[in-house]
Protein backbone atom coordinates (compact mmCIF):
# COMPACT_ATOMS: atom_id res chain seq x y z
CA UNK A 1 0.00 0.00 0.00
CA UNK A 2 1.83 3.29 -1.16
CA UNK A 3 1.34 6.79 -0.38
CA UNK A 4 2.64 9.56 -0.95
CA UNK A 5 5.58 11.59 1.62
CA UNK A 6 3.04 14.46 2.21
CA UNK A 7 0.12 12.08 2.81
CA UNK A 8 2.84 9.72 5.43
CA UNK A 9 3.47 12.75 7.63
CA UNK A 10 -0.59 13.45 7.56
CA UNK A 11 -0.89 9.99 8.45
CA UNK A 12 2.22 10.37 11.10
CA UNK A 13 0.21 13.72 12.54
CA UNK A 14 -2.84 11.72 13.09
CA UNK A 15 -4.43 14.65 10.20
CA UNK A 16 -5.31 11.86 8.27
CA UNK A 17 -6.93 8.18 9.85
CA UNK A 18 -8.72 6.98 6.34
CA UNK A 19 -7.56 5.59 2.80
CA UNK A 20 -9.83 4.75 -0.13
CA UNK A 21 -8.30 2.06 -2.60
CA UNK A 22 -9.90 1.40 -6.04
CA UNK A 23 -8.65 -2.76 -5.76
CA UNK A 24 -10.72 -5.37 -6.75
CA UNK A 25 -9.61 -7.72 -3.42
CA UNK A 26 -8.04 -6.39 -0.64
CA UNK A 27 -4.12 -5.87 -0.67
CA UNK A 28 -4.42 -5.44 3.05
CA UNK A 29 -5.55 -7.09 6.36
CA UNK A 30 -7.10 -5.77 9.38
CA UNK A 31 -4.34 -5.41 11.93
CA UNK A 32 -1.24 -5.64 9.92
CA UNK A 33 1.44 -2.90 10.29
CA UNK A 34 2.83 -1.76 7.00
CA UNK A 35 6.38 -0.32 6.93
CA UNK A 36 6.73 2.99 5.31
CA UNK A 37 9.15 6.07 4.82
CA UNK A 38 8.10 7.40 8.39
CA UNK A 39 7.36 4.60 10.36
CA UNK A 40 5.30 1.90 10.73
CA UNK A 41 1.46 2.30 9.89
CA UNK A 42 -1.58 0.18 11.12
CA UNK A 43 -4.72 -0.94 9.68
CA UNK A 44 -7.41 -0.93 11.93
CA UNK A 45 -10.50 -1.57 9.70
CA UNK A 46 -11.16 -2.55 6.09
CA UNK A 47 -14.32 -2.39 4.01
CA UNK A 48 -15.98 -2.41 1.22
CA UNK A 49 -17.85 1.04 0.23
CA UNK A 50 -19.84 2.55 -2.59
CA UNK A 51 -18.28 6.22 -3.46
CA UNK A 52 -21.78 7.93 -2.96
CA UNK A 53 -21.95 6.69 0.90
CA UNK A 54 -18.72 8.41 1.33
CA UNK A 55 -18.71 11.57 3.57
CA UNK A 56 -17.15 14.79 2.85
CA UNK A 57 -16.08 14.47 6.70
CA UNK A 58 -14.44 10.74 5.48
CA UNK A 59 -13.21 12.85 2.12
CA UNK A 60 -11.47 15.08 4.21
CA UNK A 61 -10.23 12.54 6.62
CA UNK A 62 -8.71 10.61 3.95
CA UNK A 63 -6.43 13.55 2.53
CA UNK A 64 -8.75 14.89 -0.24
CA UNK A 65 -10.35 18.49 -0.36
CA UNK A 66 -13.71 16.75 -2.15
CA UNK A 67 -15.42 13.76 -3.71
CA UNK A 68 -14.39 15.26 -7.41
CA UNK A 69 -10.64 15.20 -6.22
CA UNK A 70 -10.88 11.59 -4.69
CA UNK A 71 -12.60 10.42 -8.16
CA UNK A 72 -9.80 11.33 -10.13
CA UNK A 73 -7.56 10.01 -7.53
CA UNK A 74 -9.26 6.62 -7.59
CA UNK A 75 -9.99 6.72 -11.35
CA UNK A 76 -13.77 5.61 -10.21
CA UNK A 77 -17.34 7.32 -10.72
CA UNK A 78 -19.92 8.11 -8.31
CA UNK A 79 -21.27 4.52 -8.55
CA UNK A 80 -18.50 2.11 -7.88
CA UNK A 81 -17.14 0.60 -5.00
CA UNK A 82 -13.84 1.06 -3.31
CA UNK A 83 -11.98 0.05 -0.22
CA UNK A 84 -12.12 1.95 3.10
CA UNK A 85 -9.74 2.00 5.44
CA UNK A 86 -9.14 2.73 8.35
CA UNK A 87 -5.31 3.27 9.54
CA UNK A 88 -2.90 5.13 12.39
CA UNK A 89 0.79 5.79 12.84
CA UNK A 90 1.72 2.68 14.78
CA UNK A 91 5.69 3.29 15.53
CA UNK A 92 8.89 3.75 14.03
CA UNK A 93 10.03 1.68 11.73
CA UNK A 94 12.85 -0.75 13.13
CA UNK A 95 14.59 -0.62 9.73
CA UNK A 96 15.05 2.90 10.14
CA UNK A 97 17.36 2.19 12.95
CA UNK A 98 19.30 -0.32 11.50
CA UNK A 99 19.61 1.56 8.02
CA UNK A 100 21.17 4.22 9.87
CA UNK A 101 23.94 2.73 11.55
CA UNK A 102 27.24 4.10 10.26
CA UNK A 103 29.45 1.27 10.93
CA UNK A 104 28.91 -2.62 11.02
CA UNK A 105 30.42 -5.08 13.53
CA UNK A 106 32.33 -8.34 11.81
CA UNK A 107 29.32 -10.59 12.74
CA UNK A 108 26.58 -8.07 11.15
CA UNK A 109 28.91 -8.18 8.05
CA UNK A 110 28.64 -11.69 7.60
CA UNK A 111 25.40 -11.72 8.34
CA UNK A 112 24.59 -9.65 5.81
CA UNK A 113 26.84 -11.31 3.57
CA UNK A 114 25.65 -14.06 4.51
CA UNK A 115 21.91 -13.09 3.07
CA UNK A 116 23.10 -11.15 0.11
CA UNK A 117 24.98 -14.49 -1.46
CA UNK A 118 21.72 -16.69 -0.61
CA UNK A 119 19.99 -14.15 -2.55
CA UNK A 120 22.43 -14.07 -5.34
CA UNK A 121 22.57 -18.45 -5.00
CA UNK A 122 18.68 -17.91 -5.42
CA UNK A 123 18.63 -15.73 -8.32
CA UNK A 124 17.38 -17.03 -12.13
CA UNK A 125 19.26 -14.39 -13.66
CA UNK A 126 22.65 -14.69 -11.69
CA UNK A 127 24.26 -12.80 -8.93
CA UNK A 128 22.87 -9.08 -8.50
CA UNK A 129 23.00 -8.06 -5.23
CA UNK A 130 26.60 -6.15 -5.63
CA UNK A 131 25.49 -4.76 -9.23
CA UNK A 132 22.83 -3.31 -7.61
CA UNK A 133 23.99 -1.62 -4.39
CA UNK A 134 26.72 -0.23 -6.88
CA UNK A 135 24.51 1.22 -9.27
CA UNK A 136 22.80 2.91 -6.56
CA UNK A 137 26.06 4.22 -5.32
CA UNK A 138 27.40 5.82 -8.21
CA UNK A 139 23.80 6.93 -9.05
CA UNK A 140 21.80 8.29 -6.54
CA UNK A 141 17.94 9.63 -6.91
CA UNK A 142 17.81 7.72 -10.10
CA UNK A 143 14.43 6.49 -11.03
CA UNK A 144 13.95 2.10 -10.91
CA UNK A 145 13.52 2.93 -15.33
CA UNK A 146 17.28 4.16 -15.09
CA UNK A 147 18.75 1.78 -13.13
CA UNK A 148 16.60 -0.90 -14.71
CA UNK A 149 17.62 0.50 -18.25
CA UNK A 150 21.42 0.64 -17.45
CA UNK A 151 21.33 -2.78 -15.97
CA UNK A 152 19.11 -4.33 -18.90
CA UNK A 153 16.71 -5.33 -16.48
CA UNK A 154 12.97 -5.68 -16.21
CA UNK A 155 12.13 -2.53 -13.78
CA UNK A 156 9.21 -4.54 -11.73
CA UNK A 157 12.06 -7.41 -11.00
CA UNK A 158 14.84 -4.71 -10.37
CA UNK A 159 12.48 -3.04 -7.76
CA UNK A 160 11.54 -5.89 -5.70
CA UNK A 161 15.06 -6.67 -5.52
CA UNK A 162 15.79 -3.13 -4.62
CA UNK A 163 12.89 -3.56 -1.92
CA UNK A 164 14.47 -6.45 -0.51
CA UNK A 165 18.18 -4.64 -0.18
CA UNK A 166 15.68 -1.97 1.85
CA UNK A 167 14.40 -4.33 4.06
CA UNK A 168 17.89 -5.35 5.01
CA UNK A 169 18.56 -2.05 6.11
CA UNK A 170 21.24 -1.43 3.07
CA UNK A 171 19.26 1.04 0.65
CA UNK A 172 16.38 4.46 1.68
CA UNK A 173 14.00 4.90 -0.94
CA UNK A 174 13.02 8.44 -1.71
CA UNK A 175 10.38 10.41 -3.12
CA UNK A 176 12.40 10.18 -6.50
CA UNK A 177 15.17 7.30 -6.40
CA UNK A 178 17.44 5.33 -3.93
CA UNK A 179 20.14 5.75 -2.74
CA UNK A 180 22.64 3.63 -0.22
CA UNK A 181 21.87 3.72 3.31
CA UNK A 182 25.21 4.56 6.31
CA UNK A 183 24.57 0.70 6.75
CA UNK A 184 24.45 0.43 2.67
CA UNK A 185 27.52 2.61 2.83
CA UNK A 186 29.66 0.54 5.83
CA UNK A 187 28.90 -2.54 4.53
CA UNK A 188 30.53 -1.97 0.77
CA UNK A 189 33.25 0.01 2.48
CA UNK A 190 33.77 -3.48 4.59
CA UNK A 191 33.68 -5.25 0.81
CA UNK A 192 36.49 -2.93 -0.51
CA UNK A 193 38.69 -3.55 2.66
CA UNK A 194 38.56 -6.79 2.08
CA UNK A 195 39.85 -6.23 -1.15
CA UNK A 196 42.91 -4.58 -0.18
Amino acid sequence: MLFKIKDLQAIKKGKIDLAFRNWKSARVKVDSVINTAIGQIKINSIEKSRIAHISPEDIKRSGNENLSSLLKILKVNAEDEVFRIALSYHGEDPRIKLRNQESISSVQFEEVKFKLDRMDGRSSTGPWTMQVLKLIQNHPHQRAQFLADTLERDKDKLKINIRKLKNMGLTQRHEVGYTISPLGKAYLNEIENLKT
